[in-house]
């Protein structure tokens, strides 16, 4: 671990809310404010994947081509302020932000009451992480095993490197990470296994993952990640649509 992480994870970072700046006074991560904006509620969720739904029962991915994992849960959706925080850990070098993310899991994972025999992270390859000089999701494991007692396994190995997901497509995301990891299987035969990543968004890296787990021999394969984005056809449901009046006035105007 680079010199730099190492002091932003050993040293304090609470005396401001990292996501908004507002100066706070207690032991709390992230300010009040931001603490309310996170617990915004969702209505429907994929009991599958974890992802905001238009509707109860799966989503149009799950139904389409279910993941290998068993089920997967989410503290709350890929957006403001949540994401900045998920953002800054990630790609501005504040890998502090690990434990209090963490603990978003710890807190899900204790309100669906499941047990695991050790957890799990995504990997980066080699060359990624000399670059970045940390993983984050190996980060968050790590906490998530301090607060929980479920140990770590270190079972994955990413032994190529893929392109950068985020421009991708579903269908070109899971082609681009076909057959990129490895699996210990002397550490995952017969184990009921927790893998965690930061950022749910098409499930994909997930769903590689924990197929490649399985193969090794895990018994199940549950999935926890800080955030995840919405089912994409909310999209087109979120669209404001002008009223009848609206539309009857604009006509009027017209003549």
């Amino acid at each position: 671990m680079k010199l730099r992480t190492f002091v932003q994870e050993t040293f304090r970072h609470d005396y401001t809310c990292p996501l908004c700046g507002r100066e706070k006074f207690d032991e709390t991560p992230f300010c009040k404010r931001c603490e309310t904006l996170f617990a915004e509620p969702r209505l429907f969720v994929c009991p599958k994947c974890g992802r905001r739904s238009v509707s109860e029962g799966l989503c149009s991915d799950c139904k389409h081509l279910p993941p290998a994992f068993t089920h997967c849960r989410s503290f709350a959706d890929y957006e403001p302020p949540l994401s900045y925080a998920v953002i800054k850990m990630k790609f501005h070098n504040q890998p502090f932000l690990a434990a209090p993310l963490a603990q978003k899991l710890v807190d899900v994972w204790q309100k669906e009451g499941l047990a695991a025999d050790g957890v799990c992270f995504i990997p980066l390859h080699e060359k990624r992480l000399k670059k970045r000089g940390y993983n984050q999701s190996e980060l968050l494991a790590r906490h998530f095993s301090e607060a929980t007692g479920v140990p770590i396994v270190c079972a994955l190995t990413k032994k190529k490197e893929s392109k950068e997901q985020r421009t991708l497509s579903r269908e070109a995301r899971k082609k681009n990470l076909s057959n990129c990891f490895s699996a210990d299987k002397k550490a995952v035969c017969g184990k009921t296994l927790l893998l965690i990543d930061d950022v749910i968004t098409t499930g994909a890296t997930l769903d590689e993952a924990a197929a490649t787990l399985k193969k090794a021999g895990a018994v199940n394969v549950y999935c926890l990640a800080v955030c995840a984005t919405p089912d994409p056809a909310l999209k087109n449901l979120q669209k404001p649509k002008k009223s009848f009046l609206s539309r009857l006035f604009k006509r009027k105007g017209t003549k």
